[in-house]
Parts: structure tokens; C-alpha cells; sequence
């Protein structure tokens, strides 16, 4: 049992809002409860039939109200209208259960039966513990002119019959409309009001200030204000805080700006002024809402002792609701439903420990029977003008009446007590200059001494983190005595001096009276004090001023990079973000806070330094080529100056901005070699690699003979190269080129970059020697593909053309039979074996050009055609060798463009785990990445990533992680715009030899990585990364190199690109 959504009760069309609850989802603009099924509502059975009234507590944060076990109801006969007697039987008694439900099975309603039909009244008999009844309640008109009293009771239904519920809120204490007549209206939610949290017993109060801005309080709003500054002004000196709130039609007020319901410290003269600059602009207008304006500070995350009402007008709104003003109620009407709403919300504060005082001020709520409304929001006692500490509600006929009302509130708890107040002032300041002094954060101790008949208490007080720098000590008189000296010492925090005021080392107040208080400075410069005569129903206040020390002058460092590369030709130096992206560094200096070291951009200011601070400036850099070395590591430059200096480097940093640069010095050079392999086979052939002559031409030129030293680790210089090789004895057909270590950009060429180790195969396969003719004719079989390059599922073939046939077949033709081997992932590796065909197709060939049947294939990969024609009486099979160029067809994804990566940070936060498992996922655990993959695209240039940034996105027009050749790519963001790691978090740590795998389809792939690469942001990542044929590999990318703004905006400057090759598959 709990809250009930009323869309699961009967509904009538009575107005606007009651339909709007009718619907599902929109049970939040009404403020009923009752149970979710009705398993705790008696089932009417026989001749019985059940009247249920739903008992409410308090309101919840939802707007809905909670149920309240223990509420007594009774049954009054019905007199032509008139509530009579009590029935007094059994059945005419209930009491509400946990679920809300009180319940009356009433018998004989059967046809003809005693109670058909019979009309009864419904009244409270008693209220729980802790909790007390309303019988009457107020109702009238919004101001003084029609005041009158509603017994709270109910008349139920013209209709009482056997086997059926009736339930309040639908069939009897329902809401009969907002005209002046029907002010006997209800929620249909039985209410009653918990008892007011006594008076806190300590001085320093937090306090929620809830002021009325309807409309009626007119040309009397600077007179509010008035007695809305007495009290704050009332709590300075005292370790008090303060939230404000308003209400109109609903809270904030129309007239208001927002609501501020975080405490702020008003201890000081300064926090007061915070306070009242609040509400100072504040406007008047509208209708007079208790409920929203009580229910404002009940859901607020700060918790209060005391919440003060002040309100010149009973209630005519309550909730909320879409459209008008906002707000439930006529605006003008004063009638029990806005009554009760107001009473659950004002629970809702008690139940947190709240204390609630109402405050009337004027002539429309100081009558008798607005009393009424007043004691049903906060408790049963009215201030006499002596009980400030045990009045509930207050009626006072002045706002100057009111603000003398607050100020008694204020300061009641104070009285025989002494606040102290520790105020810090800046350091800048001389003398006894306490301009801009802010109130004292936790840790300030006092120590407090009494005298002979005054006894102190607490001996000791700590400052808290409360925000108002104050302490308060209570005062105990005996012997008859009702003054004393008392003394109080603080203990100087290391490098604060006091300032005194007038040399006196405290600034004491009597706030009951504004009086200054003389005191007598004490102590020693470690512990400073002064004693003061105590009164006992005084409440004083004693503010002490501490100057700290001063503050070194700030400073801030920032550290650039420079690359100095030799490749022994040349020297270049390039800043960092224009280095090849083999080359990379982290910076890490040590914090101003904890001296530990940090992580900090190149360029990046950072910021929290004092002059003379030393931070250590260190560095990890990776230099991620086989050809490159590292040769040092220095500071070269210091606020504008040349240096030399080895890192890690001390730095000693001067007030303002410092700069560093940190020059590596990095040596490359670039090598390849050219290898001959000669698969002679069991044809006999006896070729071995020095028979042929292997060259690399380009910006230097490197040949020899296979596996001489001419052609092994040679150094060259940086560019395009074109392979090849010549002599060599026939007999042998040649592989394409393969090469590791450098992009390779076509079957015969590479292009070779800085410190790379390049290797570049060349596989010759030896032809077995033709057979001796075995009849009259020996066909001529020349072949080639229809198409060197198709898309996943188009057509192509292989052509033929049959010459040197004989007999009867020159003019018939042969049978032609064509396989298809693969995919591969390249010509090199092509191999014509049962294990890689992939089609097999006949037909028949005539003399002259014919060609296969279109064949259609998805997966990508290089393929081969091999042709055979079979033999007959006048001629031999023929065929040709597998691999040829002429015969090999790649069949490829399409090109694309490629795209703009955003893998900065996105505004998703993550979901569960559990909510985005998917069978797609990419693990590379020495960086903790381990995250589902989605399929994405191109939309207008950029590749999409998920809207989760625990996910990663593949690319779809890029390869598939299974696919042979092309290049999968895959991408994800860095984090969330609130700085929350995305899946992609530590991308920069990957490192070549790293093992990324991928699960698939119930497959693992698994790649090794190979290398990293960082690019500017500014432009268009290389195209390579983006291909849809060549070696396959997988290329993951986000972005690094965060830059912080000032206003605590970031974002990232580099892509970070992790290239990886396959290296295994497991599964089915």
C-alpha cells in the first residue's frame, strides 16, 4: 500500500483538473492517496455495502500526500442535512490503516434494506499521537469581508447500496467547484495536523523565511520587506543562516525572481545584506498559495529549525498545474480544499523536524476564525505577546507589529547567552581596516571562563563549516547573581594576527537592547581575549577580527614543446602537434595542492602556483619507430631566455606568468630490404634468388641481387618507391610485392616515411614444364577478369579466348570450366586449393572470345579465376597459372570520403552495464577499454557516435572486423560534458605490441597494434585511415590534449589514432 494514483479511481467531469487526473502519467497535479489496489478496502458482500475515506499525513516531494494509520472516523445520522447524533454501531466506527483506508461496512443496504440509501455524515473522532485534529476550519472570501467557519465533516452520497464502494474523493467529500457557494469543496483526503517541533533550545537558528506576495499585500509590500529585514537584521551576531521563499498563484511568486532555499550565514552584517538583497526587488500579485509556498521549503535539500509564514490573506490556490496561473483555485475563494492542501504540506516541513510559526499580519487574517487556518499550518498555541518561544501562529495588525513579533522570535533563544562571531579580513589590509571581512571557515577554537556565580557552556567551541564563523555560549547564574564577568580567548591560528577596533580585541553588542557592550582586552598574542560583564536575559554578541597571513604573490606556469629531428641529412625543429605522430610526450608537473604530479597539456596555463614555488616539470615520451632514437630530453628555454638544463627539472617559478619549453632531440633513419623467395616446387626448376635482380627506384635507389647485401638493411631517403625486378630465368611467375613497415600504395610501390624498417617480399613460383603433346591439338587459353574492382554483391566475370583447337571442337567449341579461389588478402597470398574455392562454373567455350556466367559475392577480398578446358579426342586440357594479374578481381567496399571525427566528449552520461551489453564489443584491456560496439555512419561530413559514451561506434562503410581487406574503423568519445570518463578515456596509453580484441558474431578477432599517430583537430585525418582495400588492419580514434578554459569550459585539440593488424581468429 501507499501512494494512489487517481487515474486507477472512478472520475467525474466536474472541472479542468479533476480530468487531467483521470489520465495516466498525470497523477502529480492532484494531491490525493490512497492504496494501489484495494486489497486494504474492505469487499463489500451480502447486503453490505462500504463508505471508504482516505486519511492522509504528509505531503511528498511527488505533490502526492502520504497515508496515516490511526485516525479515528465516526458516522452522524443524517438530520434532513444536519449532521445529528452518532450512529453508535459497530459498523459506524473505523480507523485508517497503514494504507490510508479508513473503512465503514455498513449493513442492510440491500432493497428494501434499513441503510438503502441512507445518508450519513462523516466526523472525526481522534487523531494518532503526535498528531491533532481540525474540526473547524475557515472559509470566506480572500480578505476580512466574508469570514466564516466550516465544521470539518461530510455528508456522504445520495446513494448507498448492497455490493458497492463508495470513496471519497468520487462519490462524497469531493471538490464541488471554485464558486463562493461551494466552499465546503475537499480533496476528498481526510486531514489532520502533526504537532510543532518545540522551539529550538540553542541560539543560531536556520531558518526558512516564506513570504506572501499575492496580490492584497498592494501598496503595504515595502512594509513587508520592513519587517522581513527586522528579522534577518534580529539574527545578526548570532551563528544563524537564512533561506527565502514566496507564494502567489504558486512559488516563487509571480512578482518573485526564484526561490533561494540554500542557507545563507547571517551572522554578519554582510550575510544579512545578502539575504535582504533577495527579496528586495520583489513585486506583489496574484492569488495567495500556503500549500506551494510551505511545500517549497519542505523539498528543499537544506533542512531548517524554523520556518516562518508571513501572510496577510487565508489561501485561495493550491498545486500547480499547466497553463492560467499556474496554480488550482479561483484565486479569490478561501475554501477547505486549499485549507487541507496547505495543512499536508506544512506536515511535510514538521515531519523533518521544522518548527513552523504563522505569521497574519493585517486586518484579512487577525479575526477569530482565520485563527483557525493559521493553527491548522503550524500548532494550537496563539501568541499572547509574552510566549514568543511557545507561540504557533501570531495575528498581528501591523507589519511594524509583525517585525516586532520577529524580532521577539529572533532573539528569545539568545537571551543569557553570548555569541562570538570570528571574522577574517583580507590580508592586503593595515591596521584596523576590516573592510571586506568574510565570516571565519571551520577550525577557529574558543575558550570561555566564567566567574564565581556564572558558570559558561560550552568551556570550548569550534567554528564549524556551517559558513557563519560563529560560536555561542550558554550563561548559568546562581547565588542570586544576575550579572558576571566571563572571558573568552582564542587560539591564534599560525601567521593570523588579531586586529583590534579601537584597541579593544573585541566589538561586543547587547542585541536585546543594540547597546554597545565595554569589554577588557585579555589573553596574549597566542591566545587574545577579552572579558565583558554578562547579563542574564541579555543576548550579546562579540565579533573578533583576524588578519592572515600574507598571501605570496600568485604565480602560473606553462610549458611548450619542441621536436628537433635528424635524419643525418638534415636537422629540423617543429613545435609539438607538427611532429610525425610516431613521436609523443606527456608532460607532468607537480601540484600546488599536494605536490604529486599531474598530467598538464603543452601550452596549457596552469594555474594555483604561489611565487617561489618549485614544481618539478617531467615528461614521458615515445618514440614508436624501429629507426628512431631519443637523444635527449632538455629545458631549453625559461621565461624568454636560452637554458640547458636535463629533465626532470626543478623550476622555481617568479610571480606571474612562467614559461618553459622542453626540446627532444629525436635520430631517424629510414632502412629496407628487399627479399627474394623462389618456390620451386617439385617441378624440377632450380631457380634461387640471386638469379634475379630485385630494385627499389625512388628519391635513392636500391638494387642487387636476391639476398646480397646490396639490397639488405639500406638506409634511403623518405618518399615514393617503386619496386620491381628483372632477369631471372623463365619458367616462373611472379607474386605481388608485400611489404611490412610501410604503406604500401599500390602492388608495386611503397611510400616510406620517417624511422620506419621496411621489409618488401617478392615470392616467384616455379611453372611446371609443359607435358609432351599427348594428341593432334593443343588449345591456347588466354584469360582475364571482367572487372578488376566490384562493390559486395555485383556481378563479374572471367573472359576467354580459345584459339589452337582441333578437330570437330574448332568449330563446336570445348567444355570451359572457371573456379573461383578466396578471398585473400592480396594476389600474393592467392593459392589455387580446394580449401579457397569459392565458385565453380562450366560452360561452353567456343573458338574465339566467350565468358563465364556473372558470379556474385558479398565477402570482400581478393579473388582469382583459374580456367580449364577439358579434354577430348582431337585435344588436351588446358589451363593457365594461378594468381595472374589478369585474372584477379577485388572485391571491395566502396570508397567514401573521409569523415570528421567528434570524439571529444558528448552530453549523454552513461547507462547501466546491464542496459548496453551487445554481442559487438572491443576490448583492449591494458587500457580498460572494454566497451560495446554500434553500427554508425556519415551524416554531413561527420561519422555519428553513440549517444552512451560508455559506447563505441564502427564505422558501416568502413571494413568489417572479420573482412580480409580494407581498414575497420572504429571511434568513441573521450568523456561526457561533465567530465566523466567515455570508453575511449585512455586511448593514449595504447602502445605498440598492445592486443585489442573483438567480440563478433561468436567469433574473437584479435589484432596487435602496430602504431600510434596524433593529428591536429584543425585538419582532415590522413586518407589512408579510411580505405576499403589494401591489408586489412583496424584503426581506433578519439581525441586527446584537453584544454581547460578559465570559466571550467574544455575541449580536446588532437585526434589520437591507434593502428592495429590482425593476428588471430577463434570461434566457429
Amino acid at each position: 500500500m501507499g501512494v494512489r494514483n487517481v487515474a486507477g479511481a472512478r472520475c467525474r467531469p466536474l472541472i479542468g483538473w479533476v480530468l487531467a487526473l483521470c489520465l495516466p502519467g498525470l497523477a502529480g497535479l492532484a494531491s490525493l492517496t490512497g492504496s494501489s489496489a484495494d486489497g486494504a478496502v474492505p469487499t463489500p458482500t451480502g447486503n453490505d455495502a462500504v463508505l471508504t475515506v482516505e486519511v492522509g499525513g504528509d505531503r511528498q516531494v511527488s505533490g502526492a500526500v502520504g497515508p496515516l494509520a490511526g485516525v479515528v472516523l465516526q458516522l452522524l445520522v443524517d438530520d434532513a442535512g444536519t449532521a445529528g447524533a452518532a450512529v453508535d454501531q459497530p459498523w459506524s466506527t473505523c480507523t485508517s490503516d497503514a494504507a490510508g483506508d479508513c473503512s465503514f461496512v455498513v449493513p442492510d443496504t440491500q432493497t428494501r434494506g434499513a441503510n438503502r440509501d441512507r445518508r450519513f455524515w462523516v466526523s472525526q473522532v481522534s487523531a494518532p499521537a503526535g498528531w491533532y485534529t481540525n474540526p473547524r476550519l475557515r472559509v470566506g472570501s480572500s480578505d476580512a469581508s466574508t469570514s466564516l467557519v466550516a465544521t470539518y465533516r461530510f455528508r456522504t452520497g445520495a446513494q448507498l447500496r448492497a455490493g458497492t464502494t463508495y470513496r471519497s474523493g468520487s462519490d462524497f467529500m469531493t471538490d464541488l467547484g471554485t464558486a463562493t457557494t461551494q466552499r465546503q469543496s475537499s480533496g476528498g483526503v481526510w486531514q489532520q495536523s502533526r504537532d510543532n517541533p518545540a522551539f529550538p533550545a540553542k541560539c543560531g537558528l536556520d531558518v526558512a523565511l516564506i513570504l506572501d506576495l499575492s496580490g492584497s499585500v498592494g501598496s503595504d509590500l515595502p512594509n513587508l520587506r520592513g519587517a522581513a529585514d527586522s528579522f534577518v537584521d534580529s539574527l545578526v551576531g548570532t551563528p544563524s543562516r537564512m533561506s527565502v521563499f514566496s507564494f502567489s498563484y504558486t512559488s516563487p511568486a509571480t512578482g518573485a525572481s526564484a526561490n533561494y532555499p540554500s542557507l545563507q550565514p547571517v551572522s554578519t552584517a554582510a550575510g544579512a545584506a545578502t539575504v535582504k538583497g533577495r527579496y528586495a526587488g520583489w513585486a506583489a500579485g496574484g492569488g495567495t498559495n500556503w500549500d506551494r509556498g510551505i511545500a517549497s521549503a519542505a523539498n528543499a535539500a537544506d533542512h531548517y529549525d524554523l520556518a516562518v509564514v508571513i501572510t496577510d490573506g487565508n489561501p485561495t490556490n493550491y498545486g500547480t498545474r499547466v497553463g492560467g496561473n499556474g496554480a488550482q483555485g479561483s484565486g479569490s475563494n478561501d475554501r477547505v480544499r486549499e485549507d487541507e492542501e496547505a495543512v499536508f504540506s506544512a506536515n511535510a516541513l514538521k515531519a523533518q523536524g521544522t518548527r513552523v510559526v504563522a505569521l497574519g499580519v493585517g486586518a484579512g487574517v487577525t479575526d477569530g476564525n482565520t485563527a483557525l487556518n493559521l493553527r491548522a499550518i503550524s500548532g494550537a498555541t496563539a501568541y499572547n505577546g509574552s510566549n514568543p518561544d511557545t507561540a504557533d501562529y501570531f495575528q498581528e495588525p501591523s507589519y511594524a507589529a509583525a517585525a516586532t513579533a520577529l524580532h521577539a522570535i529572533a532573539l528569545d533563544s539568545c537571551e543569557g547567552s553570548i555569541s562570538v562571531v570570528k571574522q577574517i579580513v583580507p590580508s592586503a589590509n593595515t591596521g584596523e581596516d576590516v573592510t571586506g571581512a568574510v565570516p571565519a571557515p571551520e577550525g577557529w577554537a574558543f575558550q570561555a571562563a566564567g566567574s564565581p556565580n556564572l558558570a559558561v557552556t560550552p568551556t570550548t567551541a569550534t567554528t564549524t563549516d556551517d559558513g557563519t564563523g560563529s560560536v555561542n555560549f550558554d550563561l548559568v547564574f546562581s547565588g542570586g547573581a544576575e550579572t558576571g564577568p566571563a572571558t573568552f580567548e582564542e587560539t591564534q591560528q599560525t601567521g593570523y594576527t588579531l586586529v583590534t577596533q579601537g584597541g579593544a580585541n573585541a566589538v561586543c553588542t547587547n542585541l536585546s537592547t543594540g547597546a554597545s557592550v565595554p569589554v577588557t582586552n585579555t589573553g596574549s598574542a597566542t591566545h587574545p581575549g577579552f572579558t565583558l560583564t554578562a547579563v542574564s536575559q541579555a543576548a550579546i554578541s562579540c565579533t573578533l577580527y583576524n588578519r592572515p597571513p600574507s598571501v605570496p604573490p600568485e604565480a602560473s606556469l606553462s610549458v611548450d614543446k619542441l621536436w628537433t629531428i635528424d635524419t643525418g641529412t638534415s636537422v629540423t625543429t617543429v613545435p609539438d602537434g607538427s611532429q610525425p605522430g610516431f613521436l609523443q610526450s606527456q608532460l607532468t608537473v607537480t601540484s600546488p595542492v599536494d605536490g604529486l604530479p599531474e598530467d598538464l597539456g603543452w601550452g596549457v596555463t596552469a594555474n594555483g602556483y604561489e611565487a617561489g614555488d618549485t614544481p618539478t616539470l617531467d615528461e614521458t615520451a615515445t618514440v614508436d619507430r624501429p629507426g628512431c632514437a631519443l637523444v635527449s630530453q632538455a629545458v631549453t628555454e625559461v621565461r624568454g631566455d636560452t637554458f640547458d638544463a636535463p629533465v626532470p627539472y626543478t623550476a622555481s617559478l617568479n610571480p606571474g606568468a612562467n614559461h618553459y619549453t622542453i626540446t627532444n632531440t629525436v635520430r631517424c633513419t629510414t632502412h629496407l630490404t628487399l627479399v627474394k623467395v623462389v618456390d620451386n616446387a617439385d617441378t624440377g626448376r632450380t631457380g634461387v634468388p640471386s638469379d634475379w635482380n630485385l630494385t627499389a627506384t625512388g628519391p635513392s635507389t636500391v638494387t642487387g641481387p636476391g639476398g646480397s647485401t646490396a639490397i639488405t638493411d639500406q638506409t634511403i631517403a623518405l618518399g615514393d618507391y617503386t619496386l620491381s625486378e628483372s632477369t631471372g630465368p623463365s619458367g616462373y611467375e611472379a607474386g605481388g610485392w608485400d611489404c611490412v613497415g610501410a604503406e604500401q600504395t599500390g602492388d608495386d610501390s611503397i611510400s616510406a616515411t620517417l624511422g620506419q624498417d621496411i621489409v618488401c617480399t617478392v615470392v616467384n613460383t616455379a611453372q611446371a614444364e609443359p607435358a609432351p603433346p599427348l594428341g593432334p591439338g593443343t588449345p591456347h587459353l588466354t584469360t582475364h577478369t571482367s572487372a578488376r574492382r566490384v562493390a559486395p554483391g555485383t556481378g563479374f566475370y572471367d573472359r576467354v579466348h580459345l584459339s589452337d583447337v582441333s578437330g570437330s571442337a574448332a568449330s563446336s567449341g570445348l567444355t570451359a570450366q572457371a573456379r573461383l579461389y578466396g578471398p585473400f588478402p592480396s594476389r600474393a597470398r592467392a593459392a589455387c586449393t580446394p580449401a579457397h574455392l569459392a565458385r565453380t562454373i562450366t560452360w561452353h567455350a567456343v573458338s574465339g572470345t566467350s565468358h563465364s556466367p556473372k558470379v556474385h559475392l558479398r565477402k570482400p577480398g581478393v579473388y582469382t579465376w583459374q580456367v580449364t578446358t577439358l579434354a577430348d579426342a582431337a585435344n588436351r586440357a588446358a589451363t593457365h597459372p594461378c594468381g595472374q594479374s589478369a585474372e584477379t578481381t577485388t572485391v571491395a567496399k566502396r570508397s567514401y570520403t573521409a569523415p570528421i571525427i567528434d570524439g571529444g566528449f558528448s552530453g549523454t552520461l552513461t547507462m547501466p552495464v546491464s542496459a548496453r551489453r551487445t554481442p559487438f564489443v572491443v576490448a583492449m584491456r591494458s587500457i580498460g577499454l572494454d566497451a560495446p560496439v554500434t553500427r554508425e555512419r556519415i551524416s554531413r561530413d561527420h561519422m555519428t557516435l553513440p549517444r552512451d559514451v560508455a559506447d563505441v561506434g564502427w564505422l558501416g562503410r568502413s571494413a568489417g572486423v572479420g573482412d580480409l581487406i580494407g581498414t575497420t574503423v572504429i571511434a568513441g568519445h573521450v568523456s561526457d560534458r561533465h567530465d566523466r570518463p567515455g570508453a575511449m578515456n585512455q586511448l593514449s596509453g595504447a602502445r605498440r605490441g598492445r592486443i585489442v580484441t573483438i567480440s563478433h558474431g561468436g567469433r574473437v578477432y584479435r589484432f596487435d597494434v602496430t602504431h600510434t599517430a596524433s593529428y591536429a583537430r584543425g585538419a582532415a585525418l590522413p586518407r589512408r585511415f579510411f580505405d576499403t582495400t589494401g591489408r586489412h588492419r583496424l584503426v581506433l580514434v578519439s581525441c586527446t590534449d584537453r584544454v581547460v578554459y578559465p570559466n571550467g569550459h574544455f575541449h580536446y585539440t588532437r585526434y589520437r589514432v591507434v593502428v592495429a593488424a590482425p593476428v588471430a581468429v577463434a570461434g566457429p
